[in-house]
């Protein structure tokens, strides 16, 4: 077993007052086609659980990964039965307020394994519909009904593969496709839950509409901000795939990051290989993905932009909160600094920005952000400035346009 940050593995509490219920969906997408299944005619089908604001008392106990999702913890060593979420299956949800709903996009994960966030989110007053892309979790995609769908690359863009194997115009069309995919189910989730197609019955404000995602899915939550009737957009580390000529977006931008060594220190350092081809390939991935994201924050409105000290990649899902087996492949991805510490950063952010766009609190969050030693906030002139590492600058300065 693991421990982050000096405490017992576990979900932290939500902090807000409302009791949270659970709900899934399986949704199907009668007008797009599954682009990664081998029959045409296949309709997109998706996985879906719904963390809302509930009457306190109702409502069953919940298993952090039911049914056949069980699967990923004995694939992955996360030791899931031992951890209850704080969420009730089935509860009522509150009848006498209507909440901003939040889409939230999940990246070789199941939304489940971002529980904590989704639940802390929930408790403040959203509805937060998690969507679990189909073929993208090693090994399975469970569905509340019918089969579970195998683990297939192409959902996955070609991530899997050491880069520099493929020209990086490949990998960069693949992964933006994938992206574009991603971003198709979020608003057919989010119209599907609030829209003319049918609500489902949750508490949920059709006007107030946000988009979170973690990697590919920060990139999709992206995509869908470039419709104004969108309230917020937060992006959790998460690459564009787009040349920064091509990023377009017309809503609040909230990015989150990591610390990229591989972005903030000199090219010569950034590849893992000394040939030619690797060098070549991580230059390019340097100005692409750093333009990418400077471009997105300098056309928000506003931009606001934040790198979560100690943090790495995989830092923004459960996985440092569970009780990981020690052979887990999971624990080489956790960075120093995890487990509660960066849930707290990242859930406190998130929420902060939500509550200003989506329902008007009076927060300057640049500013909240900016002096909060918790948080690495970049200087003016790029994101992860060559020659140096986050942690080299004043926390103090903000990142402003």
């Amino acid at each position: 077993m693991s421990s982050h940050d000096n405490c017992p593995p576990g979900l932290p509490s939500p902090t807000g007052r409302h009791p949270v219920g659970r709900r899934f969906y399986d949704l199907t997408d009668p007008d797009r086609a599954d682009p990664y299944r081998r029959w045409t005619s296949a309709r997109r089908k998706l996985p879906v659980a719904v963390w809302y604001p509930a009457e306190a008392g109702t409502g069953s106990p919940a298993r952090y990964l039911p049914g056949t999702w069980r699967v990923l913890s004995t694939a992955w060593g996360l030791g899931a039965s031992a951890i209850s979420p704080h969420a009730r299956d089935g509860a009522v949800p509150v009848d006498d307020e209507r909440f901003p709903l939040v889409v939230f996009s999940a990246s070789a994960n199941p939304a489940l394994c971002y529980s904590a966030l989704l639940e802390d989110l929930a408790s403040h007053g959203y509805v937060v519909a998690g969507v679990s892309h189909p073929y993208e979790s090693i090994p399975i995609t469970a569905y509340q009904h019918g089969w579970p769908a195998l683990m297939r690359p192409r959902s996955l863009g070609g991530a899997l593969r050491a880069p520099g194997r493929r020209p990086y115009e490949v990998d960069r069309d693949e992964r933006a496709a994938v992206v574009s995919v991603k971003a198709g189910d979020l608003r057919f989730v989010a119209d599907r839950i609030a829209g003319e197609a049918g609500p489902l019955g949750l508490p949920v404000d059709p006007g107030r509409r946000a988009a979170i995602g973690h990697s590919f899915g920060g990139a999709a939550a992206a995509l869908v901000g470039r419709d104004p009737a969108w309230a917020a957009v937060v992006n959790l580390d998460g690459g564009l795939w787009l040349e920064p000529a091509d990023v377009a977006v017309s809503t609040p931008v909230l990015q989150l990051f990591a610390e990229h060594p591989e972005y903030s220190q000199p090219p010569p350092d950034a590849s893992r290989a000394g040939d030619e081809r690797q060098d070549a390939y991580a230059a390019i991935d340097r100005v692409t993905t750093v333009g990418g994201w400077q471009a997105l924050h300098e056309q928000a409105k506003p931009g606001v932009a934040a790198v979560v000290r100690g943090a790495t990649h995989t830092s923004f899902c459960d996985w440092p909160l569970l009780p990981l087996h020690r052979w887990s492949p999971a624990q080489a991805s956790l960075g120093g600094r995890s487990g509660p510490a960066v849930w707290r950063c990242v859930s406190s952010a998130t929420r902060l920005f939500l509550d200003r766009w989506c329902c008007g609190a009076a927060v300057d969050v640049d500013a909240t952000l900016g002096t909060d030693r918790r948080f690495f906030v970049a200087p003016p002139s790029s994101l992860f400035p060559a020659g140096g590492s986050s942690r080299d600058h004043d926390a103090n300065v903000p990142f402003r346009r």
